[in-house]
């Protein structure tokens, strides 16, 4: 796997990465911090399409993290995630 993130500016962040198993899948996507409380994420994939889109909140150690996935195939899917990053 190989990824590229570009941060243009202190709130948006870019990234691209490209997987290859079997084939290759691509995966991109921007997130934009505001007041470095919450963040907004949006991004997409391919092999199969994937659109994904989510908002969270970080707070010292931790973040928590609500979105959705929409699966060509699957339909949608919610996310949630809880994460402590030290």
């Amino acid at each position: 796997m190989a990824q590229v993130a570009f941060r243009p500016t202190a709130v948006w962040m870019a990234v691209v990465a490209l997987e290859s198993d079997d084939r290759l899948r691509v995966r991109c996507g921007m997130e934009y911090v505001y007041d470095d409380l919450v963040f907004f994420r949006a991004g997409m994939a391919t092999n199969p399409l994937l659109l994904g889109f989510g908002i969270g909140v970080k707070y010292g150690l931790m973040s928590f993290d609500l979105g959705a996935e929409l699966h060509s195939v699957l339909g949608v899917s919610p996310l949630c995630s809880i994460a402590i990053c030290f």
